[in-house]
């Protein structure tokens, strides 16, 4: 890249055939890039699919669980509650300090 770089300040006589490599290297490092980008965004994306969907299985079998009589709907709420606070708790513990 730094070829590239120094090619496009310095004018040579050999420009049009320094171009050609150039624009090839250009287009590697840009099909480098987004393919890095492609993976990033597209495994965000499965990380937060995957995510939401276990949330909505916990509360789905939650409600099967208390619409069958086996548990209270108080404890799927309490037990969601629990699991999506865990990660903010541990942030206002460590800023604020612990609760007395």
């Amino acid at each position: 890249m730094r070829d590239v770089s120094c090619a496009i300040v310095v004018e040579t006589p050999l420009l049009a055939a320094l171009e050609q490599v150039d624009e090839g290297r250009i287009d590697h490092v840009f099909t480098l890039n987004m393919g890095i980008y492609k993976l990033k965004y597209s495994m965000n994306l499965l990380m937060n699919a995957m995510h939401h969907l276990a949330v909505a299985a916990a509360l789905g079998g939650g409600e099967w669980f208390a619409t069958t009589g086996r548990i209270d709907v108080s404890t799927v709420v309490d037990s969601e509650t629990q699991r999506s606070m865990g990660r903010h708790r541990k942030l206002v513990t460590r800023t604020l300090g612990r609760p007395r």
